[in-house]
């Protein structure tokens, strides 16, 4: 499998941080120009397929139309093309078995086309008891194996930084790893006809990230609490993670306490009832790793 990584060093925040989550992604994307291109006047690609931010402002745009959970959504770099081009060969295969398979790239008139393949499949299931859960666990093993490639990434203290309880808990944070970060269910595609362990797909790499490597499987945590696990449980999936054991019991508290205060605020600004749920999930894994 082939895809690109859009680089997401322009991206603004929710303050550092606000993940808008949309329920599943399309098979081609288009970035559309800002204004209508002139034929004398070069027009940067932007971000329309992407999830809106704005930089100072403290409301989002609600969330659009939900779309087949069957089609799937990566990212291209972000760099233009020296001019019109068609069919040109796609970006270095970065994320082989872990995103679907980026066919094609057009770009003219300050327009970026990109054809992805179109996964069969589902949303992954993160209720327990789950057949899908094992999948997943794999998935992140795969990711976790995959080198981070080298090209700008915005880096998870510098997400966390707000969040964080002290400014030396960012250490804990820091790393070389690649790191996906919105372990939203909507963005894990699961193919039941698929080889049994490569069953999973990452979509939605907008906030692809460089960290230590254990982060994602956190980030999971959270959702899996979300979904009806208990933390001790959702621990234990995490626990399928190599990289988990990496992790030094004070850096996951610190983890826990900048994800509490993250979900926190964005739930206050936009108390919709996604953002209360991930709210909640993430104040009891909280409570659940201060009291030890």
């Amino acid at each position: 499998m082939q895809v690109g990584l859009e680089n997401p060093s322009s991206h603004s925040s929710w303050k550092n941080e606000a993940p808008w989550r949309p329920p599943a992604s399309a098979s081609t994307g288009c970035r559309p120009p800002p204004s209508p291109p002139s034929k004398s006047t070069p027009v940067p690609s932007s971000r329309s397929r992407r999830r809106p931010r704005a930089s100072t402002a403290r409301s989002r745009p609600a969330s659009p139309p939900p779309r087949a959970p069957g089609t799937s959504r990566a990212c291209a770099p972000n760099t233009p093309a020296p001019g019109p081009s068609a069919g040109r060969p796609p970006s270095p295969p970065f994320l082989t078995g872990l995103a679907p398979t980026l066919h094609w790239r057009a770009e003219a008139a300050g327009w970026d086309l990109l054809g992805f393949e179109a996964l069969t499949g589902h949303h992954a299931d993160y209720a327990p008891g789950s057949p899908d859960l094992p999948e997943v666990a794999a998935l992140l093993r795969r990711l976790g194996e995959t080198p981070c490639p080298g090209i700008e990434l915005r880096h998870a203290e510098q997400r966390l930084e707000h969040y964080a309880a002290h400014p030396d808990d960012l250490r804990y944070f820091a790393g070389p790893h690649l790191l996906h970060t919105d372990l939203n269910h909507a963005n894990v595609l699961v193919d039941d006809h698929a080889p049994q362990g490569d069953r999973a797909r990452l979509v939605d790499w907008a906030w692809a990230t460089r960290g230590t490597a254990w982060l994602d499987a956190g980030y999971w945590i959270i959702w899996l609490i979300a979904a009806g696990h208990t933390p001790a449980s959702a621990e234990r999936w995490a626990a399928e993670i190599p990289s988990w054991h990496t992790a030094p019991a004070e850096g996951i508290t610190a983890f826990a306490t900048a994800n509490h205060n993250l979900w926190s605020e964005i739930s206050n600004a936009e108390p919709d009832p996604w953002t209360q749920r991930l709210a909640t999930a993430a104040a009891t894994w909280h409570a659940h790793r201060r009291a030890g």
